[in-house]
């Protein structure tokens, strides 16, 4: 909005004021830093991994498949259309259903295997990585002219 000052002539450009605010996030506009806190007798569990899954898409049907369990409020192994899994309400999905996040758990011997086969593929994919700007594909190392550089 373009306001004109009648004394000293000037133009001063104001901002609209919005007569509406937005109290909300938009409709499925998830934060991916948004978190749901494990209840904390849940927490240090020696036997079982404990994590909320969100409810929407394949999500959950890929994670029991993963062996992951369903889990209610006491942390035991439930079935997946029981009304006793613990779920939270977390905002809305993109086609304005509730979304819900699914308490879900893993022993924590597979939640091991499962983390060091990952960090296996990670460790192999650095190695690799690592080989080939040691031995370049053409056989022959770049040599900076005039002084070496050394490394110590």
């Amino acid at each position: 909005m373009v306001k004109h000052n009648r004394k000293t002539g000037a133009v001063v450009l104001k901002e609209p004021k919005s007569k509406a605010k937005r109290r909300r996030k938009a409709a499925g506009s998830g934060d991916l830093e948004q978190r749901v806190a494990i209840p904390a007798h849940l927490r240090d569990n020696p036997e079982y991994v404990y994590r909320f899954a969100n409810g929407y898409g394949v999500r959950t049907q890929t994670l029991y498949e993963k062996d992951w369990d369903f889990a209610n409020i006491d942390g035991n192994a439930v079935d997946r259309g029981s009304e006793s899994v613990h779920s939270i309400h977390t905002g809305t999905n993109p086609d304005n259903t509730p979304q819900l996040q699914y308490l879900m758990r893993k022993p924590h011997e597979l939640y091991d295997a499962d983390k060091a086969e990952d960090q296996a593929k990670i460790d192999e994919d650095m190695n690799q990585r690592q080989q080939e700007l040691e031995t370049p594909s053409d056989g022959t190392r770049y040599k900076p002219k005039g002084q070496s550089v050394r490394l110590s």
